[in-house]
């Protein structure tokens, strides 16, 4: 039996923490889940390139301008406010920040749709594109505060890799 993930419905049974049985059981891989057309296949991670980045990709390091204080997610080797080259690491992990745009794509390959993806304003500077999760369609607004949390990306099943990157979660208020 195939499953398409969709929203849950007031009748539907939950687990502890309000998931959908349905959906537990396909995160932790008890049944097959159907991902669509543009679910077919995962490409092959790219190891070197996770190594040489593992500081951005794993820490969530960029680099902050020693001259002017700005930050900058990727870390850059130029200043974009004033073309300083004497950059420092600086690490936006603990940063918090607020949507700065979003959208909610249907038709994106997702265990749990929409795939939910958001331009995340860093309090202090900085702006990336991020996936958004613990956030169900519609709820997600421009100007709402999130905080970073690392989390499980994709899963390389014929590899034996699992891919992590940071995802924004919006803050409860």
């Amino acid at each position: 039996m195939l499953l398409t993930a969709r929203t849950r419905y007031p009748s539907e049974k939950v687990n502890k923490k309000g998931m959908p049985y349905e959906k537990y059981a396909a995160y932790r891989n008890l049944i097959p889940i159907e991902l669509g057309q543009r679910g077919e296949g995962i490409a092959p991670t790219a190891v070197s390139l996770l190594w040489r980045d593992r500081k951005e990709i794993m820490a969530l390091v960029g680099s902050k301008c020693k001259k002017c204080g700005t930050p900058q997610y990727p870390a850059q080797r130029v200043c974009v406010a004033c073309g300083s080259q004497d950059m420092e690491p600086y690490s936006f992990a603990d940063k918090t920040g607020k949507v700065f745009s979003y959208t909610e794509d249907h038709l994106a390959a997702s265990m749990s749709p929409p795939a939910i993806y958001g331009i995340i304003e860093f309090d202090g500077g900085g702006r990336f594109w991020f996936d958004v999760a613990d956030c169900e369609a519609g709820e997600l607004r421009v100007e709402m505060p999130v905080k970073m949390a690392f989390r499980r990306k994709y899963a390389d099943a014929e590899r034996g890799i699992y891919g992590y990157f940071w995802k924004a979660i919006p803050e409860v208020t």
